[in-house]
């Protein structure tokens, strides 16, 4: 109850029922199958701060912080079988088959951004590799089941995949832009969180294109340092605004977004 009740944009769930309803989808197992993708992402919010030893979750405390990791893992792991169990129920295997191997996809992402920390060598095709899978594949699931629900043409279900996907790409972008200018009443989360966990996002790998030697040694040291210090954060930000990594990181987000309206000019 306290993870349901903390709140969250409910964007997948959301995704599902919205593309359902424009594919021409309709039926009381519908909601089910949309709490089913919530159940998900949601299991994977709880590892995600046993990972991460992250304190805060949208402004409260995280469940990690308030019963521990055991606690925590073990209800992530109730939770993506509680969603599992009612796509069985009230969707199909089609659809079973599509939110597992998005699973996966999460799981890889992580996976491939956990073997990447502290790397400052990683470029754009690494950040892409990692959110495709950490994030934007579970938008597009929760599209391409849609099009399944619907039972529309291939070349329909084709389109909001790609909806999805480039939709999920365009919100981690916006996020990993907000985690250098975030406000922490505001969003529930302190900014620099990525760097202090050692993330290179993309308004970092944008200023390291650019930076000069010292930079990049300042940003490699916040990097790798076991506490960053407000005064480290504030001078990699600086670094990072001088070189526009956040505007670039924004814009490349509207691009993203504009892709994925484009892909349902077919509907």
């Amino acid at each position: 109850n306290y993870v349901i009740d903390n709140g969250g944009k409910r964007i997948r769930p959301a995704l599902f029922l919205l593309s359902a309803k424009m594919a021409g989808a309709s039926g009381d197992h519908l909601p089910k199958v949309a709490a089913s993708f919530e159940m998900i992402h949601t299991a994977s919010l709880l590892h995600d701060d046993v990972v991460d030893d992250a304190n805060l979750r949208r402004g409260r405390p995280s469940s990690k912080a308030k019963w521990g990791n055991q606690i925590s893992v073990l209800v992530g792991d109730f939770l993506w079988c509680k969603g599992c169990g009612l796509l069985v129920d009230h969707g199909s295997i089609k659809l079973l088959d599509v939110v597992t191997k998005s699973i996966v996809s999460v799981t890889e992402g992580v996976l491939l951004e956990i073997s990447r920390q502290n790397d400052v060598e990683m470029d754009e095709q690494g950040y892409f590799d990692i959110i495709r899978g950490k994030t934007a594949a579970l938008f597009a699931a929760c599209c391409e089941s849609a099009g399944h629900a619907a039972e529309v043409s291939e070349q329909f279900v084709i389109a909001l995949k790609r909806y999805g996907m480039d939709l999920g790409m365009a919100f981690q972008l916006s996020d990993d832009a907000l985690d250098y200018v975030s406000d922490e009443k505001r969003f529930g989360k302190k900014a620099g969180g990525d760097l202090r966990e050692g993330r290179l996002t993309y308004p970092l790998i944008i200023a390291l294109k650019q930076a000069s030697e010292d930079e990049k040694r300042a940003i490699r040291d916040a990097l790798i340092a076991d506490h960053l210090s407000d005064e480290q954060f504030q001078a990699v930000l600086a670094i990072i605004q001088k070189y526009k990594g956040v505007d670039a990181t924004i814009q490349l987000a509207r691009e993203y977004a504009d892709k994925a309206i484009e892909s349902l000019s077919i509907f």
